[in-house]
Formats: structure tokens, sequence, C-alpha cells
């Protein structure tokens, strides 16, 4: 795309060019050179002279008074320098014909390169870049998932720091903070992710999606924990927009943390009718819905944990053993992220939780009470890898210098015991 845009430019300015260079390539080139006008100059000089010579004999020979003399001087005086004015002007005239053409050239060049140049800081050259790279990065994805592979991070990675570059010339881009935001959570980047959609809502405090998705940020940084400020970004973006899912499942899950089980019932409700009943969130949330329903019967038990965690969420289970090798250089007060996620599939979590490297080893059991959100469940996949990530920046997306382990396979409902994972290799890309 961007190369038939700079072409299209080029063939314009090519265009122009012409319309202003031709006409001069057939100038008529029959006036006067600058040796003719040397000439003409030369030759008035001689003859004021010697017209000035005949007044001065005819005064001493008595034909002329002085002032007869001094008037017919002045006037070959005024005659010579008339003609040296137009000769004057006749001689730019040549220069500007001779320069003119090589000056209207310098000056198309000057114009195309300060129309590149312009384009570059003012135009849209970037945006466009962005969105071929948008494009780009949804059709290799696409790829890797029709083969049963996880797309590539890098792609997303290079996606938010191009964004963050062009948010540097043009920070009142909402879409790219957005963007940026949007990114940063498939990658698991939560606290990237906050301050991109935090930097939005400052600008536009009204916007449902945005509410709702800073929410679902916090609720995963937090590790699936209900916070008031969650539950209030909720509320708001319902108030904005009644149908917006993610905040109907997030008002769900806080109203099934305070006992109010048939108000979470409504919740999960409506953003079944919203999604419709065959979408992968809404088979999740027919699952909360199920144990409310047992709750309000009073067959739930005591009631706590997380509204996905029903009898089958329990079964989905993996016991692991984390502990770090001799050789990985891993500090005491960084976290370390245990996740479970699709084997040879998407990249995301189905269930994540964390804690800290002085805590190492410890035993930690993952189940769908810490799936990411409503639309992935340990119990709905047949096989998944195990990952243990040190992380430097406080963060699960992977960077160079993190240390990690995996094991794969793992059968999620198979029950086969604790499962030895330790972190033992550098990511160096």
């Amino acid at each position: 795309m961007m190369m038939y845009l700079w072409l299209s430019i080029a063939l314009l300015l090519a265009v122009a060019a012409v319309f202003v260079l031709w006409p001069l390539r057939h100038r008529d080139t029959g006036g006067p050179t600058r040796d003719d006008l040397k000439a003409y100059s030369e030759t008035n000089i001689g003859l004021y002279r010697v017209h000035l010579a005949e007044l001065e004999e005819a005064k001493e020979a008595g034909r002329l008074s002085e002032e007869e003399f001094q008037q017919l001087k002045l006037e070959q005086e005024r005659a010579l320098l008339e003609d040296e004015e137009q000769l004057r002007k006749a001689e730019q005239s040549v220069a500007f014909a001779n320069v003119g053409p090589k000056f209207l050239g310098v000056v198309c060049v000057a114009i195309l390169l300060a129309s590149v140049v312009l384009y570059q800081q003012l135009g849209s050259s970037q945006d466009v870049r962005l969105l071929n790279m948008q494009h780009e990065k949804a059709r290799l994805d696409w790829q890797d998932m029709q083969a049963q592979q996880a797309p590539d991070p890098q792609r997303a990675k290079d996606l938010i720091e191009a964004m963050e570059a062009r948010l540097q010339q043009r920070p009142n881009n909402l879409q790219y903070r957005f963007l940026v935001g949007r990114y940063s959570m498939s990658l698991g980047d939560y606290d990237r992710a906050i301050e991109a959609y935090e930097k939005v809502i400052s600008v536009d405090p009204n916007s449902p999606r945005v509410l709702a998705e800073l929410a679902q940020a916090l609720f995963l940084r937090d590790d699936n924990q209900m916070t008031p400020r969650i539950a209030g970004l909720a509320e708001s973006a319902l108030a904005q927009d009644p149908q917006e899912t993610t905040a109907l499942g997030l008002a769900g899950i806080n109203a099934f943390n305070q006992g109010d089980y048939q108000q979470a019932i409504n919740f999960w409700r409506r953003a079944i009718e919203v999604m419709g009943p065959h979408a992968p969130s809404s088979q999740s949330l027919k699952v909360g819905i199920e144990r409310a329903e047992r709750e309000l019967a009073g067959e739930g038990g005591s009631g706590t944990g997380s509204p996905l965690a029903g009898e089958e969420a329990a079964e989905a289970a993996i016991s692991i053993r984390v502990a770090l090798s001799e050789r990985a250089e891993v500090g005491p007060d960084q976290w370390i992220f245990v996740y479970a996620r699709t084997w040879e599939g998407s990249p995301m979590p189905l269930a994540i939780t964390r804690i800290q490297a002085s805590d190492l080893p410890a035993t930690i059991v993952l189940d769908d009470t810490m799936a990411m959100t409503t639309s992935t469940a340990l119990r709905d996949t047949e096989q998944v890898e195990l990952v243990a990530r040190a992380s430097q920046t406080s963060t699960a997306a992977p960077k160079p210098g993190d240390w990690e382990g995996r094991f794969g396979p793992v059968r999620p409902l198979a029950n086969d015991g604790t499962i030895d994972l330790t972190i033992d290799r550098e990511i160096t890309d």
C-alpha cells in the first residue's frame, strides 16, 4: 500500500514538472547574447566619444557658443545613459533566461524533498504502516491458528513498540492508546495495559468498552480478586452501555462475592443474551449461573470461592511443584508466574497465579478458579502446557533475560498427582 502511495506521488510530481519545465525547453532563443550586449555597449560609448569630440571641435572653431556646447553635451550624455539602462535590462533578461530552467529544476527537486519530509512529519505514512502491521499480524495469527500453532507474541510486541513511538508524535490518539492496552492484555502485561487504558479514560471517561477492559485488566493483575474500584468501573461501563458483556461478567462476579446470587444470575443471563447461548464465554457463564442457583437453593456449601468453581472446575485441577534451578539467575523479590495454556495452541493462559521467588520451592494447584477470563477453562481443554516464568518486570509477558520452565502436554482432568516443574531456561529473544 505504501509503495502504491509513493508511486502515485512521484507520478503526480513528474507530471507537474513536465508542465513547468517543458515550455522553457522550447522558449525563443533568438534574442541577443551577453557578447552582443557587450558589443552594443562598447559601440555606444565609442559613438558618444566621437560626438563629444565633434562638439568640442565646433566650439573651438567658433561654430558653437559655450552655452550651446553644454546643452548638446548634456543631451549626448543623457542618450548614452538611456542606452546603457536599456542594455542593463536586456542583460538581466538574458541572465534569467539562462538560469531560469536550472533554477526551476532545483525548485522542483526542493519541493519534492520538502514534500517527503513534511509528509513523514505531518502526514499519515506512519498510520498507514501501523495499519499494515495490524493486517499482517491478523493474517499470520490466523495462519498459525489454522496450523494449530501459538501465534508469535513478537508481532504484538512490535505493534506495541511502533504505536508507542507514534504516540510520542501524536499523544492524543486514543485509538492507539486503546490498542496498546488491548495488545498488552494479550501478552499478559497488565500493568502496561492498565496504564494505556487509564490514559484513554482520562480523556474519554465515558467509553464503556475502555471502562470494562480497564476493570478486566485490574481484575487479572490482582489475581482475580474483586475490588471496589473494579466493581465501580464495571458499574460505570454498564451505565453507559447496559449490554457491555465484559462489564456484565465482572458485575456478576461482584454480586456473587457479596452473596447477591440472584443479581449475579441476572447479570450473567443478560450477557448470554447479548453474546448468544453458544458463544464460548456463554458456556462459562452458565457454570456460574448453575453455581449461583445452587447457592440460592442452599446447596452450595459455604458459598465462597470463584463463581465459576463448581464440581467440574474442582476436577480440572493440576498440582505443580515449582522449583528454581541452581543456575537460574533469579532474585528473591522477583514474581514467579505459574500458568497453564493450551498445548500447541493460543499462548493466552487458561489459569494463572503468581508467587515470589523467595517462596520457592512451592506446590501450586491450578484450576478454573484462576481462569483469566470467563471464556477460558481448563476443563474444556484436552491437553495443556505448564509454564513457570521468573519475570524481571512483574508482568507475565516474556522478555529477554527472564527465566522459565515448561512441561507438557498435561491432561487437566487426569489428576496424575503433582508435576515437577523447574525454572532452568533463560529467555534470550
